[in-house]
């Protein structure tokens, strides 16, 4: 019985001990590599692979999309849908990445490219020059030590790693691409009128100076005796807030001017949340209730920074959610999503 005992204390003994061993040279596997990349950080020894003039057409292939894009009068344009609009940042990202691309580390055994997952490349990336020059990077698998990616400039049969820069830069559907309207931030400290129309019925509230008159007694002494003299009249001017309507005009009560300012404020603050739909024009806004008969148009005349400025809204039908409305931002064709509670109370003051 001792001398089974025995054996089994040494075979977890060995068990043990392998373990450690395999787990010690992990932590030193590890370790080289981190200090390789520090090394290589320290030492700055970024190797350059693409080198290029100003670019101005990019295009990458990958499991997110497919897409080109070209600069036309210095703004880029989807090939594809010259008419879409494109966030310029994000392609400039990508262009500036291919007009000088850097490599972390130059490998030297690379027969096998299965291996880096460039036998096939996962993507390619595309990049066109001023002066006609064409480079494609090729990239493949990513190292799991590093989080640097395998790549190859096509023409080169050196294997590289690189950063995972490009990579994010085009890990984007042409949808991901696109650049929203922007609504004005106003508040209602800066607005002077606020005009609200739908299917020719106008309603309008502006502020407006208007005289307050007032009295102050004025005391005179003459020869121990006080007389008070007669009240003089004097003037001074507030601001209030009048509704218009085709039925006549109204100064707002203190009530009715604090909901004013909340309901300017909510759609001041307001912001496209999604876009249905970048183009938009003619009979097919009917559908969302943004053509000239169903809309509700809202307009905001304010001052900011000294200058004076004028905030449009086209309002349209509740989407299928009943948690947005249809919006058009100003002059736009395009078909926008905005937070239905940010709205209603401009809204309910057309009545």
């Amino acid at each position: 019985m001792a001398k089974k005992k025995k054996t089994i204390t040494v075979i977890v003994l060995l068990a043990v001990l392998a373990l450690a061993c395999g787990g010690y040279v992990g932590v030193l596997k590890y370790n080289e590599i981190q200090e390789e990349k520090a090394a290589n950080q320290e030492d700055d020894t970024t190797i350059p692979i693409i080198t290029l003039e100003d670019v101005v057409a990019v295009s990458y292939d990958n499991e997110t999309a497919s897409l080109t894009f070209e600069k036309k009068d210095d703004q880029w344009v989807c090939t594809e849908q010259e008419d879409f609009p494109v966030i310029q940042s994000r392609i400039n990202s990508i262009a500036n990445a291919m007009k000088s691309m850097s490599a972390n580390r130059q490998l030297d055994e690379t027969e096998d490219l299965s291996q880096f997952g460039l036998d096939e490349p996962s993507m390619t990336v595309t990049a066109t020059d001023s002066a006609g020059t064409t480079k494609i990077l090729k990239v493949g698998n990513v190292n799991e030590y590093t989080d640097d990616y395998y790549a190859m400039v096509d023409g080169d049969d050196t294997v590289y790693t690189i950063s995972d820069g490009i990579v994010n830069y085009t890990n984007y559907t042409l949808e991901d691409l696109q650049q929203l309207d922007t609504i004005i931030s106003v508040a209602s400290t800066q607005v002077n009128a606020v005009t609200l129309e739908k299917n020719g019925t106008q309603v309008v509230y502006e502020k407006r100076e208007v005289t307050a008159a007032g009295s102050d007694e004025e005391t005179t002494d003459t020869s121990a005796e006080t007389e008070t003299a007669a009240e003089e009249e004097t003037e001074s001017t507030e601001t209030v807030w009048m509704k218009v309507t085709d039925a006549g005009e109204a100064q707002l009560t203190d009530e009715e001017v604090t909901a004013l300012d909340a309901a300017i404020d909510a759609a001041g603050a307001s912001a496209v949340d999604s876009c249905v739909n970048y183009k938009v024009e003619g009979d097919d806004r009917a559908q969302y209730g943004l053509d000239d008969a169903s809309a509700t148009v809202i307009q905001m005349d304010y001052v900011a920074a000294g200058e004076s400025g004028t905030w449009n809204l086209q309002v349209g039908t509740l989407d299928d959610s009943g948690d947005y409305y249809y919006v058009g931002v100003e002059d736009s064709a395009a078909v926008n999503l905005v937070e239905k509670a940010s709205l209603d109370a401009i809204l309910a003051l057309a009545e």
